[in-house]
């Protein structure tokens, strides 16, 4: 009987039982709940409805909103629909008359101008590729002003006329134009810039100033110059009750207003004086102004002055709406929103977020296929970073801990499943945390392995501790269910999972944005009796008294004995490898869940930031003063005694926050690594020569230990499970891969950053378990984890770094996802294989290395290592540890024992967008404060500014309305990098069709469309050819067009664009009336002829013989070999036989339909009958040599040979096969064009003494991305040896090549040398002696104006142009920050400085010499700044026309000895003299 006491006694659970308090929901989410959960009034939707680009005309106001256009009588009330497509609709105008209302909506290639009955109607399209990016109005004359870049030879927007009824677009004579209109006396006031941020009071160069023109001036008259205001003036109105004021909006005045002046840009006034929120758009009609502020649309007269006659009144416009993209959503595919996911201890079972929610699974059928939702709010509230809670105490309720906002701070809080009636229980919330003092969270480890600690970091360069010891995470010593449970007094308490004993201590999932959920509002549920709002607590049990406490225990036995069991089954399960793929209960993919692309998204970043951080800029420095040891404090999981506020905390459950590490930059430290013991955590983080180390840190002392060197990079540090190795990747053994600094384009090193896995034996006398041994040591081993749990990890640092050795079974690579899983002998890593990731397995002690699985969309591992989770196409799948740690096994077996999860086909989830929206924008504000460059907000009331613009959220219907809200918010920063992207969900189906085009300029002509110019890409790279300069294509300039298949153009004055509508790449039969030009070669048809009838060709007629007898078969065999290659990559196609001279030479091929096709096409190759006939220069066979009339000949129609090799020039109608481009692409040609021309223009002006070097952005992205350098390069190595270099950057957006391009131009000549002829070269290779300048403009911008600004304080040349663009601050990104959808925006986070002066930002590049290209001036092709750039650079080099130049080389040296003389008894010297004298005598 004692033993039996004791025996009960050692089984009680001793742990005291502790509790938490539930969080507390934020006043704002608080009344964001209340307000959605009001019913709809009768009279209306009162709150939604976000109205913007209002236009009025009369009493009717149109406007937008829901991306669609509405009407609304201009005194308010309720307004209709007056297009409802699922285009993008935007910008509507109404006509004089009020009539009709033109607006912009999407089509297959932008954006197209349609025309509306306002009454109602068809809407219909009135223009065709018409590239327009704006629509600005109706003119005096009943057409449209629009803003397109189809007509500018650099994509420049400009100001154009669309005629409603011929379709026909005529731009103005203004080189850009952003907007403008017509004003009353005919004249057009425009301004050619207005910036692409949305940042509040620019102040930058690409300000928008006001200009006015007039039909017969010279050129355009400024108005509001930066003399008036370094701020903008834009969208300039007119009406005829003021026909000589000029109505505009400016933020003269720090806030948006609405100003006027005269017609000449006198008399400025202020009309409006609002000092809250910018007026973002406005509009005249007669006395009346609409615009808007906020979402509202606000009602302003005036009176006979021109001043408002009063305060403007916001008009009660009501929407009359289903507001579809506001209602409930559903998620009919909830694996491709996955964004996190974390695997409890055993592996068995998984929680997923999914747009902010949290969901609960067991994976494996044994144990149900129900998927719980943990959460219950449906956008509200916010959860991340989710992982299990370890448990060994098997009565434990099911725990997982993340991150919410509910509290409108992140904050920590524990999420159980408590004891409840039946299977399952429901979830309870406690807040671990408290008091807003988690912000900007990164990277974060796991619970340590003694539940005592949670580490993370931040952007404010932070690592953290959160104390856990105190709270119910810590379940060695709390527990939360009540000891009346245990002694069978309480409820039984949730399904098998919930007291499963291997749930917890999951790893976090994936990293970098994990969408976190909403918190649950269940009560906890204590002894038994159900304390939920609402429940009935006088329902009375069916088994009372014991009989009750009897049958809860009984269920326990049985949940434990099913837990044996089903674990036993598991085990078995693997062991059936072979059979699991065709068992029925294999779980196959469900055809209703696709791919969990968001998680491949999330997986694909982290592995891109882990290259990204290695070799970059990814740690901050050390700390100021002291180490890393003096700034980690005690042991993070501390339980000693506490006092104050920490008391509180405790008794109270609560966690507390200790910074433990400050002083870096921002994601500089991660990669968190517990051992077994939970008292080393192994990290990396770097010092001032930015290298990554790894370090350890002691929970016991608090000291920090450097392992590795900071001479490289070493990453991804990971305890063996035994406790006694640490392994980690590092690039020590680096390689480059250049030969030598000669040759073409000055080849230089690039270091290849390849990894080794190494190996750090943690305390002396041990070898790694590779060592194979010796005669005195035996071979190496793992302990496995029972030792690590067993014994305190020790960490010897006496001559630590020379202990790692690479494990040897491993080239070198890129390596990423580094996992130790089973017994520690299996490793698991993600390799770059030349063309993705490879996720391999390595057995760490025999070296066997098997591929698992390409391109994995993550990997996980369960807690305790022994089961492995791949994210893959079909969905998740379960691997066994133990299962890659069997001798021999193949990449087959290993995937053919898993087991694959997918979400049931009728798995949803609930969405509500009104809440989400509300989410996201606090998210947003909160990310930008904790992650802005400046912690001071450049000065503002943060606070202040995310309540003012609050109501807005309120307001909007669609999520795109959000991003309106976000860039107002986001804008009061006043920098420029801020730029929101909101992913839509809502669909979108383009109006009409996309048009194409040809590549080349194109006028009218009675004919047709005459070619006026062939765009010229050559020497440009990565640019196409134009498809009229194909070669059997071959248009030139003044080639007619007549035809386009058989559409005649010239029966309608419809643009050619209407006739191409659908075509882009697809082949269109032209007809052409050529000019007269040069006839083909005189042997041209022979050759033709003696291809088709005899050896040698090879082509369409299939392969031939050899030249002689049995050569013939040979040369015939071979020829085969060759065209069937070519038909098997779809070149070209043969018959396979031939005949030579002397013999035949016989392939043997398979008769395919190609060949009935050529014989087809031989037959009527002379005829003209498919039109398929080559052109009239390339045969000879056309009737009509000389100008032909329209129609007059057919394009088959002969020709004597004879008349096609006289020395008269042919032309006359004929027809071309053609394949037309998307606009897209013609706007590359046409950019390339002007390219060529401004090299050109150079040259001659220059007499070929300076080379042009035109930048469009400044990217370098890696393969298959943009990649500046390679623009640069083409250009700037060719023309080295040239007396002087223009860098043209104007236009250029921005990127990241700047100190490239800098460090080139610094090459100094200090010497050079010289072969035995030809010209000499320089050392340092690749230098450039000659002068520089660089040309801006006002949208220079970003990286390109650090490049301009380089060149300035570096002293390597002059800037010449106008001031810059002035964005200067520049943004990062990582995951962590994205919105709950994956939206995001950027986030200025390192700002250039020069000394104690702020460089560039909000004022640009000040060039050194001032050039204006004035709008008339430059739209007729004059480029004044690239002229006086060329005029700079000339004046340079005559006044020292010798700078730059290689020296001659000196008198070679003369060795040469008089033999004569010396054995004349003269001395050595004189001998050498003499012989030397008479060397220069003869010279």
């Amino acid at each position: 009987m004692d033993l039996l006491k004791s025996m009960m006694e050692a089984a009680e659970d001793t742990r005291e039982e502790l509790h938490a308090p539930h969080p507390v929901l934020s006043a704002t989410n608080q009344v964001l709940l209340d307000r959605l959960a009001q019913p709809p009034s009768p009279t209306g939707e009162k709150e939604m409805g976000y109205l913007r680009y209002p236009h009025m005309r009369g009493d009717k106001v149109v406007f937008v909103s829901e991306g669609n256009i509405w009407v609304a009588s201009q005194h308010g009330g309720p307004a209709a629909r007056v297009s409802a497509s699922y285009s993008a609709e935007a910008l509507p105008k109404l006509s004089g008359d009020g009539s009709r209302v033109a607006f912009l909506a999407q089509s297959g290639d932008g954006y197209e101008v349609f025309v509306l009955p306002i009454a109602g109607g068809l809407a219909k399209r009135v223009s065709y590729g018409s590239q327009a990016v704006k629509l600005e109005g109706w003119t005096k004359d009943g057409n449209l002003l629009i803003v397109t870049t189809l007509f500018s030879p650099i994509g420049l927007p400009q100001l154009a006329i669309l005629n409603v009824t011929s379709n026909v677009v005529s731009v103005l004579p203004f080189d850009r134009a952003t907007g403008g209109s017509q004003d009353e006396h005919g004249c057009y006031v425009f301004y050619p810039l207005r910036q692409t941020s949305s940042t509040k009071r620019y102040q930058g160069g690409e300000q928008s100033r006001l200009w006015r023109w007039c039909h017969g001036d010279q050129e355009a008259k400024i108005l509001t110059p930066e003399s008036w205001s370094k701020r903008g003036a834009w969208n300039p109105m007119t009406t005829p009750a003021f026909p000589n004021t000029i109505f505009f909006l400016s933020d003269h005045s720090g806030v948006v207003n609405l100003w006027s002046m005269g017609s000449g840009g006198g008399a400025k006034t202020q009309i409006t004086h609002e000092c809250g929120m910018d007026i973002m758009e406005a509009s005249i009609d007669k006395t009346t102004v609409v615009y808007r502020q906020g979402g509202s649309i606000h009602r302003l007269a005036l009176g006979g002055d021109g001043v408002a006659a009063g305060a403007a009144a916001v008009l009660p416009i009501t929407l009359i709406s289903e507001f579809r993209d506001a209602s409930p959503q559903t998620l009919q595919f909830p694996m491709e929103e996955m964004q996190e996911i974390a695997l409890s201890e055993d592996g068995l079972s998984a929680v997923i977020l999914v747009r902010g929610q949290i969901f609960f699974t067991p994976l494996v059928a044994q144990l149900g296929q129900r998927i719980e939702k943990v959460t219950t709010y449906d956008g509200a509230v916010r959860y991340r970073h989710v992982q299990f809670v370890r448990s060994e105490h098997p009565e434990d309720n099911l725990k997982i801990i993340a991150m919410s906002d509910a509290t409108g701070e992140y904050e920590y809080v524990m999420l159980e499943r408590g004891g409840g009636e039946g299977m399952g229980g429901f979830w309870n919330e406690t807040a671990l945390t408290s008091g807003s003092k988690i912000r900007g969270v990164m990277s974060y480890s796991s619970i340590s392995p003694d539940a005592s600690s949670l580490v993370f970091d931040d952007t404010y360069g932070r690592i953290s501790v959160l104390n856990l010891s105190t709270t119910a995470v810590n379940t060695f010593a709390f527990k939360t269910e009540p000891d009346e449970a245990e002694k069978d007094d309480g409820g039984a308490g949730g399904d098998y999972h919930s007291k499963q004993g291997g749930a917890g201590g999951g790893a976090p999932g994936i990293q970098g944005g994990a969408q976190g959920g909403a918190s649950s509002a269940a009560s906890a549920t204590q002894g038994g009796a159900d304390t939920r709002p609402g429940a009935d607590t006088n329902s009375t049990s069916p088994f009372p008294g014991g009989a009750a406490r009897r049958e809860r225990s009984t269920l326990r036995r049985k949940r434990r004995e099913l837990r044996r069991d089903t674990r036993s089954q598991f085990r078995r399960d693997w062991q059936l490898t072979s059979l699991l793929n065709n068992a029925p209960g294999a779980a196959p993919p469900s055809a209703a869940s696709p791919p969990p692309r968001a998680a491949q998204r999330v997986a694909s970043a982290g592995a891109a930031r882990r290259a990204r951080n290695m070799h970059h800029t990814r740690f901050g420095g050390a700390p100021l003063q002291g180490g890393f040891s003096d700034l980690f404090g005690a042991h993070l999981g501390a339980t000693g005694p506490l006092s104050g506020s920490r008391a509180r905390e405790a008794q109270a459950g609560q966690a507390s926050l200790r910074t433990v590490m400050g002083g870096l930059r921002p994601e500089a430290a991660g990669d968190y690594s517990w051992s077994p013991d939970g008292r080393w955590l192994a990290f990396s983080a770097s010092d001032a020569t930015e290298f990554s180390c790894v370090h350890v840190w002691s929970a016991d002392t608090g000291d920090v230990r450097r392992l590795t060197h900071p001479s490289y990079n070493a990453v991804e540090p990971k305890f063996s499970p035994d406790g006694l190795f640490l392994y980690y990747f590092s690039d020590q053994q680096i390689s480059s891969g250049a030969d030598s600094p000669y040759g073409m384009r000055g080849s230089e090193p690039t270091i290849v950053g390849a990894q080794q896995l190494m190996c750090l034996p943690l305390r002396d006398g041990f070898k790694c378990p590779f060592f194979m041994g010796d005669e005195l040591n035996a071979m190496g081993k793992t302990y496995g984890p029972s030792i690590g749990k067993q014994f305190k990890t020790k960490v010897s640092v006496q001559n630590v770094e020379k202990r790692a050795v690479p494990v040897p079974f491993l080239e070198k690579r890129q390596y990423f996802g580094l996992h130790i899983v089973g017994d520690g002998h299996t490793f698991l890593m993600q390799m770059w294989d030349g063309e993705g990731l490879y996720l391999i397995s390595l057995d760490i002690v025999s070296g066997a290395v098997v591929p698992i699985y390409p391109d994995p969309r993550g990997v996980f591992v369960s807690g305790d290592g022994q089961v492995i989770m791949l994210a893959v196409e079909q969905g998740l799948a379960l691997l066994s540890a133990k299962a890659l740690g069997v001798p021999g096994v193949t990449q087959d077996q290993v995937l053919a024992s898993a087991i694959l999860w997918s979400a049931p086909a009728g798995w949803t989830v609930t969405v509500n967008p009104r809440a989400e929206w509300m989410q996201m924008y606090n998210d947003a504000m909160r990310n930008m404060r904790d992650a802005f460059y400046d912690p001071g907000m450049h000065g503002l009331d943060w606070s202040a500014i995310t309540e003012m613009y609050r109501p807005l959220v309120y307001r909007i219907s669609t999520k795109s309305e959000l991003r309106d809200v976000l860039q107002q918010a986001l804008g009061e920063l006043s920098v420029l990098h801020v730029f929101v992207s909101i992913r839509s969900e809502a669909p979108v189906l383009p109006s009409g069709e996309p048009t194409s085009c040809f590549g080349g300029d194109l006028v009218t002509d009675p004919r047709g469309l005459r070619v006026v110019r062939v765009f010229d890409t050559s020497g440009i790279l990565m640019v196409p050819n134009s498809p009229l300069a194909a070669a059997a294509v071959d248009l030139r300039p003044g080639d007619i067009i007549t035809r386009v298949d058989g559409y005649q153009l010239n029966t309608s004055d419809r643009p050619v664009s209407r006739a191409l509508l659908g075509k882009a790449g697809m082949q269109v039969l032209v007809e052409v009336d050529l000019t007269p030009r040069d006839p083909p070669d005189e042997d041209d048809d022979e050759i033709r002829a003696a291809a088709e009838g005899g050896g040698g060709f090879s082509g369409m007629g299939g392969a031939t013989g050899g030249e002689a007898g049995g050569a013939g078969a040979g040369a015939s065999a071979r020829q085969s070999a060759y065209v069937a290659d070519r038909h098997a990559r779809g070149v070209e196609y043969g018959h396979g036989s031939g005949r030579g001279h002397n013999g035949a030479g016989v392939g043997t091929r398979v008769h395919t339909v190609a060949h009935i096709a050529h014989a087809k096409r031989q037959r009527v190759g002379g005829s003209g009958g498919l039109g398929l006939a080559p052109r009239i220069l390339n045969s000879g066979g056309r009737k009509g040599l000389g100008v032909g009339e329209l129609g007059g000949g057919g394009a088959g129609a002969n020709v004597s040979d004879t008349s096609a090799h006289t020395s008269k020039k042919v032309g006359g109608i004929t027809s071309v096969v053609v394949t037309p481009m998307s606009h897209y692409e013609c706007s590359e040609l046409r950019v390339a064009d002007a390219l060529n021309a401004r090299r050109s223009h150079v040259q001659i002006r220059s007499g070929n003494a300076l080379a042009y070097v035109y930048l469009e952005d400044m990217e370098q992205m890696g393969e298959g991305s943009s990649n500046s350098f390679d623009d640069f390069a083409a250009q700037f190595y060719p023309a080295i040896r040239k007396a002087g270099l223009i860098i043209d950057v104007r236009r250029n957006a921005g990127g990241n090549i700047d100190t490239w391009i800098l460090e080139r131009l610094r090459r100094v000549a200090w010497m050079f040398n010289t072969a035995r002829a030809g010209p000499g070269d320089t050392t340092m290779q690749y230098a450039f002696q000659g002068k520089v300048a660089v040309l801006v403009d006002e949208m220079t911008s970003s990286d390109a104006e650090i490049f301009a600004a380089g060149i300035q304080q570096l002293k390597l040349g002059k800037v010449i142009g106008m001031r810059s663009w002035g964005g200067a601050v520049g943004y990062s990104s990582n995951p962590e920050l994205q919105l709950v959808d994956g939206s995001g925006f950027t986030i200025p986070s390192f700002g250039p400085y020069v000394g104690s002066k702020w460089m560039i930002e909000q004022q640009g590049v000040i060039p050194d010499i001032v050039v204006e290209n004035l709008p008339v001036s430059t739209f007729h092709g004059n480029d004044k700044q690239l002229d006086v750039a060329v005029d700079h650079l000339m004046a340079l080099i005559r006044s020292n026309p010798n700078d730059g130049k290689i020296p001659a080389k000196p008198a070679y040296p003369d060795w040469s000895f008089d033999r004569e003389t010396c054995s004349g008894g003269a001395s050595p010297a004189a001998a050498h003299a003499a012989h030397a004298g008479m060397r220069r005598g003869e010279a």
